[in-house]
């Protein structure tokens, strides 16, 4: 009898708090206020009078793919490096542009062109400020 009862309480525990439900949370917190930081970033196709058009994660072989980074906080002389690798993690470009503006809030743009001979498949874009990884990207190559 007592084996029904702990049965019973483990059934209504269950249905109370949902052990099969999905969990989900979150937070906030505050960046440093003399730390860059990046505001948004997305891929796109194209680039028209400096924002992204045709954003997408999806590209396909002949189309330049376009990173476009809103920035926070960066100080003029900072360095953004890019590197685009494919899917068997080889490196086939990089790029790198210095903040020449004395605005803290500034827009990098880095690219990579395909062709018919790009490689098919899950490709990497990693950014870097003044050396440190600062995101990284997913995009495919169909």
């Amino acid at each position: 009898m007592k084996k029904f009862y702990f049965v019973m309480l483990i059934i209504a525990l269950c249905s109370m708090v949902g052990c099969d439900d999905p969990k989900a949370g979150g937070g906030t917190v505050s960046p440093d206020a003399t730390e860059s930081y990046i505001i948004d970033a997305v891929l796109c196709t194209a680039i028209e009078n400096n924002s992204p058009v045709s954003i997408t994660n999806i590209f396909l072989p002949k189309e330049r793919v376009n990173l476009w980074i809103h920035w926070a906080n960066v100080r003029t002389g900072q360095t953004v490096t890019t590197t685009w690798h494919e899917p068997n993690g080889s490196k086939v470009g990089e790029n790198t542009i210095t903040f020449q503006g004395r605005e803290d809030r500034q827009i990098s743009i880095s690219y990579v062109d395909l062709n018919n001979t790009t490689t098919h498949g899950e490709w990497l874009v990693k950014v870097f400020l003044d050396g440190k990884l600062m995101r990284s990207y997913l995009f495919v190559v169909n």
